[in-house]
């Protein structure tokens, strides 16, 4: 949804700088952002449910501000605290727009680029996951000689007991570390 309102955002600000004010450039925008972001789009119906408010009578500030509390995302909730703010005052809007645009698109490339390098490491982390489990098997199973002593007598079931542990707490542990860093981004 993040995404879908950058775009939303950047045609905004297009109708905005065409000079229309904000209650038009919002009906104004809703063709292109229906042919940008397919009908199917969640922003897209909230934006057509603002302009029908809109053409209804309420002001722009009162139909952002209640998108910035449905949404419940941080960064449309400032933006529209931001617009009530810049409308009721007569700032230029447009040029908040934009800078809103920029900040966010900034934002999300770099969420992006987390996104990705996360996703690298949660490959990197099954491959050392199912690595020594892998070269045991192999082990086993090509030289069963070399670790029947692991297996065999008291000290080698404890050993290995032991080692079984450090594995299974290992593979907790870097499952813990990938959600809290997941629920981060």
């Amino acid at each position: 949804m993040r995404r879908d309102f950058l775009q939303t955002l950047r045609v905004f600000g297009d109708e905005l700088r065409s000079g229309y004010s904000a209650d038009n450039a919002v009906i104004r925008s809703l063709p292109e952002l229906s042919e940008l972001l397919g009908e199917s789009s969640e922003i897209l119906g909230e934006w057509q449910r603002m302009g029908r408010q809109l053409q209804n009578g309420r002001t722009v500030e009162d139909v952002f501000l209640e998108l910035g509390r449905k949404t419940d995302i941080e960064e449309i909730r400032s933006f529209s605290e931001l617009l009530s703010i810049v409308t009721r005052s007569g700032g230029a809007l447009h040029i908040i727009v934009d800078t809103a645009y920029h900040r966010m698109s900034a934002m999300e490339s770099v969420r992006s680029e987390v996104l990705t390098k996360l996703s690298a490491k949660v490959l990197e982390q099954r491959i050392m996951d199912f690595t020594p489990l892998a070269i045991l098997l192999y082990v086993r199973f090509f030289s069963p000689s070399l670790v029947a002593p692991l297996y065999q007598g008291l000290r080698g079931r404890m050993i290995m007991s032991i080692a079984l542990l450090l594995y299974f707490f290992a593979f907790l542990w870097s499952e813990y570390i990938l959600k809290v860093r997941e629920t981060e981004v």
